[in-house]
């Protein structure tokens, strides 16, 4: 997830970023000519938003798809990854306190 007060800002911060935690997590699949068991991760950020597994925007927008999501699946936690990539501190630390300001509210069911 990365949340930022742009869909552009938080879009272009998890493509740059995806592709350099996909690299490092396929490393040694990739070094042997293997394919993890039971996961994919597409190449680009957008194949992973398309699939429902990556989610990048503003606080309004990230809001509305995890409620889809919650309410489709019926769960009560999510776990979230907010540092992956080269993600910058500065960029994580937005995402994180954007989440819990203005995000995170809009998902409780209790006050």
């Amino acid at each position: 997830i990365v949340v930022a007060e742009t869909e552009e800002e938080a879009v272009l911060a998890a493509q740059r970023a995806y592709p350099v935690w996909r690299k490092s997590f396929m490393a040694l699949w990739d070094l042997h000519g293997q394919k993890p068991v039971g996961v994919h991760y597409p190449e680009a950020f957008e194949g992973l938003m398309k699939a429902g597994q990556g989610i990048a925007g503003t606080p309004e927008q990230v809001a509305d798809i995890l409620r889809s999501q919650i309410d489709a699946a019926g769960i009560n936690y999510l776990v979230c990854r907010f540092a992956f990539g080269d993600l910058t501190f500065e960029e994580a630390r937005q995402s994180i306190e954007l989440f819990s300001e203005k995000v995170r509210p809009k998902l409780s069911t209790t006050p």
